[in-house]
């Protein structure tokens, strides 16, 4: 399959900002996930929000385990985390934060559920919340992800189901990019928190 002008573009800005991310120091990532997870945690959206999906963060991704943590202490939330297959990613529920830290390692070694079958799914819980990753962001919500569109079939399929959840991403401050190309598959979010 040929590169599209737009596909060998976002190609180029992944190497570009894997490369930032992975020279971020370790202290400048702790402060501004600190403050990210603050500024998530003090959020409308969030504070308005029940049925919660959130993923499991990565080592060069801003650390969502204290805004796990949150949901659960909240005790009025539910939690719905990723499982990647190949035919897609489902949201699936956990139950409580020690459910959270015994989740098997997947081949990424990112841990997600085993299987899907006694959880319940995030489309028919009704998300209201979906935290979305990403590689870099502009200002306005334009998202370069990992290359898979896991999470723009994702959304897509929240749309169809009649769920419009609030689209929230946490950016660290060299992960903000003044331009990235788009296509029509893409889903914009609707909020990029930065530090």
């Amino acid at each position: 399959e040929s590169m599209t002008p737009v596909r060998a573009a976002k190609a180029e800005l992944r190497k570009v900002f894997r490369n930032t991310l992975a020279s971020l120091s370790p202290e400048q990532k702790q402060s501004e996930t600190e403050s990210l997870v603050l500024k998530f945690l003090t959020s409308p959206e969030y504070q308005n929000s029940r049925i919660i999906s959130v993923y499991i963060s990565m080592p060069e991704e801003v650390n969502t385990r204290d805004i796990v943590q949150d949901i659960f202490r909240s005790g009025n939330r539910k939690c719905f985390v990723p499982r990647f297959d190949g035919a897609g990613m489902q949201m699936l529920r956990i139950h409580s934060f020690e459910d959270y830290s015994t989740l098997p390692l997947n081949k990424w070694n990112i841990r997600q559920p085993e299987s899907c079958d006694d959880r319940e799914k995030g489309i028919s819980a009704g998300l209201d919340l979906i935290l979305v990753p990403g590689l870099a962001f502009t200002k306005d919500g334009i998202r370069l992800g990992r290359g898979k569109g896991y999470y723009d079939s994702y959304i897509a399929r929240c749309l169809e189901a009649g769920l419009k959840p609030h689209l929230v991403s946490l950016s660290f401050s060299c992960q903000l990019c003044e331009n990235i190309p788009v296509t029509d598959k893409d889903k914009n979010v609707d909020r990029v928190i930065l530090p």
